[in-house]
């Protein structure tokens, strides 16, 4: 009993208080749940993922997001990238069982591709939270992970910038430079409440 008094007067108790109410609202009012496993962690209870998108970035939101990236590849500042990045409006959550949780802050969706395509960009960058739980920790300066989400079938196939590099897109967007030949990082399933 005294354990649980001293739990709940701890800082972690509103640490997971206020991490359990974001999750809850990113699935109240999430345009996209998905959710799946990963093999890109140790330990198989740790596989679990879920990815809530909650809206799409405007064409001004991804200027600026392209515009601090292409900033970042010349003059190398990763605090000036954070800042950038830290301040444009979250766009959805990714989260891991561990309780380990990504802000989207880039995310545009073309439907005119084969089934669905969606692209995010999640800080902090994957596999930097929880170094204990990943197979392979990410060592990488850039603070931002790109995510390419495509559906195939009933699933929906997730991809990293861990295995391919970043390009911008004739049109405009951020996309993964190799979506066929890099690695899965993902098999997602709609866990959408409709």
């Amino acid at each position: 009993m005294i354990k649980s008094i001293n739990f709940l007067l701890s800082k972690r108790f509103p640490v997971l208080i206020l991490l359990m109410s974001v999750v809850l609202q990113a699935q109240a009012t999430a345009l996209f749940t998905l959710k799946g496993n990963t093999d890109a962690v140790k330990y198989p209870e740790d596989a679990e993922l879920r990815l809530s998108v909650l809206g799409w970035s405007d064409a001004d939101a991804g200027m600026k997001v392209i515009s601090g990236l292409n900033d970042y590849k010349v003059n190398g500042n990763v605090e000036v990238l954070k800042k950038l990045l830290q301040e444009q409006a979250t766009k959805g959550y990714l989260f891991t069982k561990a309780a380990t949780g990504h802000s989207i802050k880039y995310a545009w969706q073309d439907t005119n591709a084969d089934g669905q395509r969606m692209v995010l960009l999640v800080v902090p960058a994957l596999k930097t939270l929880n170094p204990y739980m990943w197979k392979e920790t990410n060592t990488a300066l850039e603070p931002y992970s790109l995510l390419e989400v495509r559906r195939e079938g009933e699933q929906f196939v997730l991809k990293t910038s861990l295995d391919t590099a970043v390009d911008i897109s004739a049109k405009g967007h951020l996309e993964l430079r190799d979506f066929t030949t890099a690695g899965t990082f993902a098999m997602l399933e709609d866990n959408t409440p409709y």
